[in-house]
């Protein structure tokens, strides 16, 4: 079976999933055929570092802008562990996109005749017209427990509102934001002193296990879906500063 993962090109959080997959790559039930890496936000230079600030707050903005820079100083030098360094050491096929619904790059997708079209991270919608390129499924990794935890950063959420377990849901997509019938669902628990960083690196790491799973599942023809249930006021955004104080003052640690 063959896959191709859309993503973005994240040196803190995403990087964590391919370091789990570059490590296990012999182990893939899957030959993937390419990866396509997106930039993280949509917002303009101004409003990333205006809501990266709000969210980190100004000793963690400064580190991790520092962090940031080098990061990018290395990627230009070809070390590192962004997602777009790991792959090309691999020798994987991996090129940076603007837009995954642009027409011409949907009929790039289509010509790998894929199984699977794997959604890690990616920070756009995907339009029918791009789904319908997959042979088998599209399907999407959300770090959240569905229809619980949809939309942004679920795993700050989940932390915030004091549950005891965070979920990684793998689930088929829909042309709507954490929709589709859930394929398989893998708790992680939340434990005591937990950073949100700790726990972002090890729900991306599962989700390389639980991808795994699902494409073997669908090989044995052992799929079971579940509904995603429909229901009100489920829908998180990116936390405001509001949000984040709180999520302090409850204890808990971002770094």
């Amino acid at each position: 079976m063959k896959a191709v993962i859309l993503s973005q090109n994240d040196p803190f959080y995403t990087k964590f999933f391919f370091k789990e997959y570059i490590k296990r790559y012999s182990e893939s039930p899957f030959e993937l055929q390419a990866v396509y890496l997106l930039d993280p936000m949509k917002d303009s230079l101004f409003g990333l570092l205006k809501r990266t600030l709000s969210f980190y707050g100004p000793f963690d903005f400064l580190r991790m802008g520092i962090k940031y820079v080098f990061a990018k100083i290395q990627e230009k030098i070809g070390v590192g562990d962004s997602p777009l360094t790991q792959l090309q050491r691999l020798g994987i096929t991996v090129e940076k996109v603007k837009n995954v619904n642009d027409k011409a790059f949907v009929d790039v997708i289509r010509s790998y005749k894929t199984d699977f079209l794997i959604s890690v991270s990616c920070p756009q919608i995907f339009s029918r017209d791009l789904l319908s390129t997959a042979k088998i499924a599209p399907i999407n990794i959300h770090s959240g427990k569905i229809p619980l935890y949809r939309g942004f950063f679920p795993n700050f959420w989940q932390m915030l509102n004091g549950e005891k377990f965070a979920t990684v849901t793998i689930h088929k997509m829909e042309p709507k934001v954490d929709k589709g019938n859930i394929i398989l669902e893998m708790p992680i628990e939340i434990k005591p002193n937990m950073t949100l960083q700790e726990l972002i690196k090890q729900t991306k790491e599962v989700a390389v296990e639980g991808v795994f799973e699902v494409v073997k599942r669908y090989k044995q023809k052992k799929i079971i879906l579940f509904e995603n249930e429909d229901l009100k006021d489920t829908y998180y955004g990116f936390p405001s500063r509001k949000d984040v104080l709180l999520f302090k003052q409850k204890g808990l640690k971002i770094l």
